[in-house]
């Protein structure tokens, strides 16, 4: 489980992790993907369903109060970067490599499956 963790938090290959670990490549894979399938499983009625009619009114009063009456959600604001940060916090907030947010690195993640 460390080892999928660590692969999934840092977006480490296999072979990294069997040397902190201490297990095989290919059983740092097998483990990624039977817990990648166990949060599938139990997380996937419950938050990837269709919104009931409590659940949509309750989004619409959280948009409400954030400022954006009558919108259900806006795939613009899902995928903001926060490309104004302060130099002195560049390196606590940024990726030196191409920035993916985090709904795109857990659908690569799970896709490579």
């Amino acid at each position: 489980m460390i080892a999928a963790l660590r692969m999934l938090a840092y977006g480490v290959a296999a072979d990294f992790t069997d040397e902190y670990v201490r297990i095989g490549e290919s059983t740092a894979i097998e483990s990624l993907k039977k817990f990648v399938e166990a949060i599938v499983n139990i997380y996937f009625t419950e938050n990837l369903r269709s919104p009931n009619s409590n659940d949509i009114a309750r989004l619409l009063r959280v948009g409400e109060s954030r400022g954006f009456p009558r919108m259900l959600g806006s795939i613009d604001c899902m995928y903001w970067k926060w490309k104004n940060c302060p130099l002195g916090w560049k390196g606590q907030y940024t990726r030196s490599e191409p920035q993916l947010d985090l709904v795109e690195h857990l659908w690569q993640r799970y896709s490579e499956l």
